[in-house]
């Protein structure tokens, strides 16, 4: 889901040094293009309209059928 540095960046949860040089490494420049990478990612990947509606519209008419 995160490719690190292109659209996110990864810490081991329990390592606190870590996570604070993530923090003061994200606040402290522009990050605009990894957000952007990372909205992409999710609205390619999560797209309702792209991804689920086709399945549900497909079992619709697959139950329709059915009676």
């Amino acid at each position: 889901m995160i490719s690190e540095g292109e659209n996110g960046y990864l810490f081991d949860f329990f390592d606190r040094e870590q996570l604070v040089e993530r923090a003061v490494a994200i606040l402290g420049q522009d990050n605009r293009e990894l957000c952007a990478a990372a909205r992409r990612k999710i609205e390619g990947e999560f797209s309702f309209r792209d991804n689920s509606l086709p399945a549900y519209l497909a079992l619709l008419q697959e139950l329709s059928a059915l009676d």
